[in-house]
């Protein structure tokens, strides 16, 4: 039974470069999406929750100024955050966008 989690020393560099660039954004994206979880339903006050607020802010720091935030509750302290799922898409998108310019240029 092989083994899934050796790569072949035979795969080409672009399929590596391919799979670096999933994983990345598969990380990105969990925290990002965990961040949008956390601000709808979570006590802000949790470690863990500020841990993943605190990795989270690079990565959806450039797209706040897109949309406000919209508020939930009567009392408004839980968020949903317009700009960080807008964060998600362009991340994918610019992920997919290189793994097909890489795609092209390994033929």
């Amino acid at each position: 039974m092989p083994d899934v989690f050796t790569l072949p020393s035979t795969l080409p560099i672009a399929a590596r470069l391919v799979r670096l660039i999933w994983f990345l954004l598969t990380v990105a994206e969990s925290i990002i999406a965990l961040r949008v979880l956390f601000r709808a339903i979570a006590s802000q006050e949790a470690g863990f929750v500020r841990l993943v607020y605190a990795i989270s802010v690079p990565l959806v720091v450039p797209f706040r100024p897109i949309v406000p935030d919209q508020s939930l509750g009567r009392d408004g302290r839980r968020v949903v955050e317009i700009s960080s799922l807008i964060a998600m898409l362009l991340l994918f998108l610019g992920a997919y966008l290189l793994v097909t310019l890489i795609s092209i240029l390994a033929l």
